[in-house]
């Protein structure tokens, strides 16, 4: 077979419209064949999962697991023929999924929710145990499955979470929210797949509901903390860049991204970092990559960032720039994983040796960047060594969030401020990263409220103390 062939999408149909069952390759599931039919009742397709691919490690279709996959997609079309639903056929002779069996499936790389392992695979598998420990089963003990969801369920989710933070302090209204979220993420999901019969459907107004009765049952109010870091913190924390105790890569990405998102910018690679006579500066460029609805930024090197970058590949990059350079290697990450080794071991410096050690990136680390907790951690020694208080909920962010205040002091180009953090519309700047309660925005706003009163409302002003 061909290369020409072997890219081509597979496709068998049965039947003539409107009654047309379509069995096709997935191209964004890894080829996984699906099997698609038209429902005029919910005036939408229904779609099943087959759960396996026809070709073989070559991309080369095999004769067999086609067979498999026509005899299915023939099998749903009798079905429907016939007047039966295939969906609940199915569920009548596997039985209903329970809530565990939902995330197990959801959580399986790569025929789940996720085709790699990711941060936030982890994070709903960590969800996924809280959840089946508070609404798993049902009163009567057996298993809850995800036909059974309703409302009612979903609530007793966050009043059982409620009721172990109340007792035990773990789990707060911000993961509890989380909980719920990745519930529903599910439940969409499966429905999606043809798992369940339908998702779990919630009000409009389910965040304000459980924000009112989380403050009920807890008797604490939901604040929203974003605890950030003052001008004079800012300043010892880049003065402390260079001390030897501080890990290089945590140095680089303060360095070259201190007001962006520490997710995008531990992903930077060496191919999005040009270092040709180009830019603001004539002395590079770097290129962060959008995440998700997170946007990216394309940034010019100052001469300080560019002079950061070649500290780093003469230092803690070396190896791996000499073996870019040479072809030997496509790409690296500027912020690899792992242990940084050093060039002497420190059981063999000498005693009295002023040469600071020199830690370099291990020639064998593989494309996969630093992982954000790693980098918070080595951010939080960073503030150590600056001695600056590490406060919780604050880390990388609060640079970013105080950025967001300082910068609009000095620049007044909406594009611009943007541009520094990130984002695409303005309003999202304000109200979820800058300061409201600002000190200098509160003394401004009462000297103008004294001016006004005594110019226009003609006031008497008391003298100042």
């Amino acid at each position: 077979m061909s290369r020409k062939d072997r890219s081509k999408v597979w496709q068998y149909q049965r039947g003539e419209p409107p009654n047309t069952v379509t069995a096709f390759e997935r191209t964004d599931r890894r080829r996984v064949i699906e099997v698609r039919w038209w429902v005029p009742r919910l005036k939408r397709f229904q779609r099943r999962s087959l759960g396996f691919g026809i070709r073989d490690e070559n991309g080369v279709i095999v004769e067999d697991l086609q067979h498999q996959a026509v005899l299915q997609a023939q099998a749903i079309y009798d079905a429907l023929m016939a007047g039966r639903t295939p969906l609940a056929s199915e569920a009548k002779n596997e039985g209903p999924l329970t809530l565990k069996e939902g995330f197990d499936l959801a959580t399986t790389i790569p025929t789940g929710m996720y085709v790699v392992e990711t941060e936030h695979l982890r994070e709903m598998r960590r969800a996924a145990r809280d959840i089946v420990n508070a609404i798993g089963y049902g009163p009567k003990g057996e298993p809850r499955t995800w036909d059974a969801l309703s409302y009612s369920v979903f609530r007793e989710l966050w009043v059982t979470l409620a009721r172990r933070y109340k007792a035990e302090e773990k789990g707060g209204p911000a993961w509890t929210e989380r909980c719920l979220v990745i519930l529903l993420q599910v439940s969409q999901w499966l429905a999606s797949e043809e798992k369940t019969l339908r998702p779990l459907t919630a009000r409009k107004t389910w965040r304000e509901h459980f924000r009112r009765e989380w403050q009920q049952l807890t008797s604490t109010r939901i604040t929203r903390s974003t605890p950030r870091h003052s001008e004079d913190e800012i300043r010892r924390i880049f003065a402390a860049l260079d001390d030897p105790r501080v890990d290089p890569r945590i140095a680089l990405a303060l360095e070259l991204g201190a007001e962006a998102r520490l997710g995008q910018v531990r992903r930077l690679m060496r191919t999005d970092v040009d270092l040709s006579a180009i830019g603001a500066f004539r002395l590079g460029r770097i290129v962060v990559h959008s995440v998700g609805k997170k946007l990216g930024v394309i940034r010019d090197l100052t001469p300080e960032e560019r002079a950061a970058v070649d500290r780093a590949l003469s230092g803690y990059l070396r190896d791996l720039e000499e073996m870019f350079a040479a072809g030997l290697r496509q790409d690296y990450p500027m912020f690899p994983a792992g242990r940084l080794r050093y060039d002497t071991a420190p059981s063999r410096r000498r005693a009295k040796s002023t040469v600071s050690p020199v830690r370099r990136a291990k020639l064998g680390v593989t494309d996969k960047p630093i992982d954000k907790r790693t980098l918070n951690d080595l951010f939080h020694e960073l503030e150590r060594v600056a001695k600056v208080d590490v406060v919780e909920g604050r880390a990388w962010y609060g640079i970013r969030r105080r950025a967001a205040d300082v910068y609009e002091d000095h620049e007044k180009d909406e594009r611009v401020l943007n541009d520094q953090t990130g984002h695409k519309r303005s309003d999202t700047r304000r109200e979820v990263y800058q300061e409201r309660d600002r000190a200098t925005i509160r003394a401004k706003s009462a000297e103008t409220r004294r001016r006004v009163r005594q110019v226009a409302f003609g006031r008497k002003t008391q003298p100042d103390t």
